[in-house]
């Protein structure tokens, strides 16, 4: 079965791919600026484009396939001819995407990502990327089924003018689509990470219609699931701690004691809000021995909150929060990596807990200033989520010629509440 990938990023897509059809891509095209290396002034490497690791993995492992990058960005208005051409040290031979079955993309910037803060045009600017790629995927390499992850809003209402666009694509090029909306920990992780796929299967014969997409409920705890990191593991080093965070844990420790974890609720914050306790965390911050900065940046966060608050408006911020043993972790982003409490342990989570949450494997490694290289960890598909849609594709693959179809041409199928209804109306 021939596949190939689109802006692999970080790599979750390719490593899942691999395990879910035993081999790895033909091809992998991208565009510029993804493995650029930046260096200090003593010559070491201070950070890498998002595709450096990945690629870095595959060589390693003897598994680059041919690498080509486009000669210029591919976001709207961008020719669908835009031409390849060779990175100059990751390309092996031309990339050939003809006769491809499958090809996955992750598209960068979406406007539809909860963590994405900007006015409306600018979030509608940003999802270009993700139809560019997908236009370029059905037109020019045609492959039997082209698969995309996307924001779980994607599912919803907010997502439905991107979703007009991107029906209008299928249909313009002879596609059937299905949103597949699913959560990390459903599949063999302990992540609570909601997302959507997106999953083109070409017309067979002129044949309108989905084949049946199926559910996976697999969940894990996470005793069982940090269990599976080696021991000899490395970047095994714990994530640092702000210090604003860490004086505003000094202070949730001296009210509620050591055990405040039976005291608080998950997003600690919140103990704060429902009792009041403001004027008592800057007071606290106040007569603590905590540098000036520090303390005038949390008392100016409690001061901002609660006036928020008191105008019945939200408040943004990133003060720690935590999870227990027995239910699903926090989404890991770049902007919550250093607020994300252990589950059991007194510490943030280390750098390879992270990696192993998103599935990358054991000898991935990040490279350069790990605390530069945080946006690398949480903008990537999780190993074990991209295997169970890619193995999905690949058993309609398989059973192209026989296997049997619904009449809709969209669906919608859940795979957190399992179920799949047709196209809206």
């Amino acid at each position: 079965m021939k596949w190939g990938v689109i802006q692999p990023l970080t790599g979750g897509v390719v490593v899942g791919g691999i395990d879910a059809l035993n081999t790895p891509p033909s091809w992998i095209i991208s565009y510029p600026g993804l493995t650029e290396v930046k260096h200090n002034k003593q010559g070491d490497i201070t950070t890498v484009g998002n595709e450096y690791g990945i690629l870095k993995w595959l060589k390693d492992h003897n598994q680059l396939p041919p690498y080509q990058v486009f000669n210029k960005k591919p976001f709207q208005n961008t020719d669908l001819n835009v031409e390849l051409i060779d990175d100059p040290v990751w390309s092996t031979s031309p990339v050939d995407y003809s006769d491809t079955d499958i090809v996955i993309s992750v598209p960068v910037c979406s406007g539809l990502s909860g963590a994405t803060i900007a006015p409306q045009d600018t979030k509608d600017e940003r999802n270009c990327n993700m139809i560019w790629n997908a236009e370029f995927a059905l037109a020019k390499v045609s492959p039997k089924v082209y698969i995309f992850e996307n924001a779980p809003a994607l599912f919803t209402g907010k997502g439905s003018q991107v979703r007009s666009q991107l029906n209008d694509l299928g249909s313009k090029y002879g596609y059937s689509v299905v949103y597949y909306k699913t959560d990390t920990c459903l599949h063999d992780n302990c992540q609570k990470r909601p997302r959507t796929f997106v999953i083109f299967i070409k017309h067979r014969n002129g044949e309108i219609g989905t084949p049946v997409f199926r559910f996976e409920n697999k969940p894990v705890d996470a005793e069982t699931f940090f269990s599976r990191i080696p021991s000899n593991a490395s970047q095994q080093v714990t994530v640092k701690m702000p210090p604003i965070n860490a004086l505003f844990m000094e202070y949730i420790h001296n009210k509620f004691g050591n055990d405040y974890r039976s005291h608080v609720q998950q997003w600690i914050l919140d103990s704060v809000i429902n009792n009041n306790l403001f004027d008592d965390v800057c007071k606290y911050a106040a007569n603590s021995n905590a540098d000036k900065k520090t303390i005038d940046s949390l008392v100016h966060l409690m001061q901002h909150i609660k006036h928020k608050l008191e105008l019945g408006k939200g408040y943004y911020c990133l003060l720690p929060s935590f999870s227990r043993a027995d239910k699903p972790l926090p989404v890991v982003m770049f902007k919550t990596i250093p607020s994300l409490l252990h589950y059991k342990e007194e510490r943030l989570y280390t750098i390879r807990e992270l990696l192993h949450e998103m599935g990358m494997p054991h000898d991935y490694e990040l490279q350069g200033n790990i605390e530069a290289n945080y946006a690398k960890i949480g903008q990537n598909v999780p190993v074990r989520t991209a295997q169970w849609i890619i193995s999905e594709a690949a058993r309609i693959v398989s059973s192209w010629d026989s296997i049997e179809r619904n009449n809709p041409d969209i669906m919608f199928v859940d795979n957190t509440k399992q179920t799949a209804v047709a196209r809206e109306s």
